[in-house]
């Protein structure tokens, strides 16, 4: 976009202009969207909180991308199901062990084994869940500070 010479743009100005290229930008990335999500084949689900309201986001583990977030309400099974359900060809999730993440996951196997019911030819794309080592390596990271400062003071 061409920017009027002379005077710098203001504030209003330059919110339209942000505007009106943010329109065409949207209905492209809608497209590459629909387009890589068949090549996201694992997932890292996690949340973060804004101001106490979860925000349950998917990261594909080897290139880091952030490819699925949805806001609230809450981090129940259903929620977790809907944010599993964005990526339809995803085979491996990687995830600490949450209630509500373990329900979502169950609850996103069946409504695929339900779509492959329905569909003939359709094959089933199998769901695994595996444990997050993150936790697990902080807690072992813990345990060894802990012995290594016993060690120091004998």
């Amino acid at each position: 976009m061409i920017l009027p010479t002379g005077s710098p743009p203001s504030r209003a100005t330059g919110g339209r202009w942000v505007a009106q290229a943010s329109q065409p930008a949207g209905g492209l990335l809608a497209v590459l969207d629909q387009c890589c999500q068949r090549l996201v084949l694992g997932l890292g689900l996690d949340e973060i909180f804004f101001h106490r309201m979860p925000i349950l986001m998917a990261v594909e583990p080897h290139s880091m991308a952030w490819v699925a977030a949805q806001r609230g309400p809450d981090r129940s099974g259903a929620s977790w199901c809907q944010v599993v359900a964005k990526g339809p060809c995803v085979t491996r999730l990687v995830a600490d062990a949450g209630k509500g993440r373990e329900r979502g996951v169950k609850l996103a196997r069946e409504a695929r084994h339900a779509a492959a019911e329905g569909q003939e030819k359709a094959a089933t794309v199998p769901l695994q869940m595996g444990l997050d080592v993150f936790p697990t390596q902080r807690a072992l990271q813990r345990v060894v500070h802990g012995k290594g400062q016993r060690a120091e003071r004998q």
